[in-house]
């Protein structure tokens, strides 16, 4: 929420408001492409962190967890999930790249509309 808000909108928002924002079918593909490899490498990426989290379950469910094994795991899964949100901010990044400056400031403008500001945000 955080790169919205300021002002680095997210692909799939984008595709949201297509006509709003006035993209040419070009810039419009683009984005597509951006969320489905987005959407791609986020499913593929949660696929691992699911089965390393079930592996971390199953070292304490069967007894064998000991501060290393935990240790490791543990640090696994949170990189997993440190790349998890890379992959999504960084597709804020470059969605805001494909956005005219004019279509950046409309797109802020209907995000000031729809009530989500910065101190609105829980």
């Amino acid at each position: 929420m955080i790169a919205e808000m300021s002002g680095y909108p997210g692909p799939r928002h984008l595709l949201d408001i297509v006509d709003s924002l006035r993209m040419g079918p070009r810039q419009v593909q683009l984005i597509a492409n951006l969320y489905d490899e987005i959407r791609a490498s986020a499913a593929g990426l949660g696929n691992i962190i699911i089965m390393k989290e079930e592996e971390l379950e199953d070292l304490f469910e069967s007894g064998r967890a000991d501060e290393p094994a935990v240790r490791k795991l543990a640090s696994e899964i949170g990189r997993l999930r440190g790349d998890l949100r890379a992959i999504h901010l960084v597709a804020h990044l470059k969605s805001r790249e494909l956005l005219t400056t004019e279509q950046l400031a409309r797109y802020m403008a209907l995000r000031q509309t729809t009530g989500l500001r910065k101190n609105e945000q829980k």
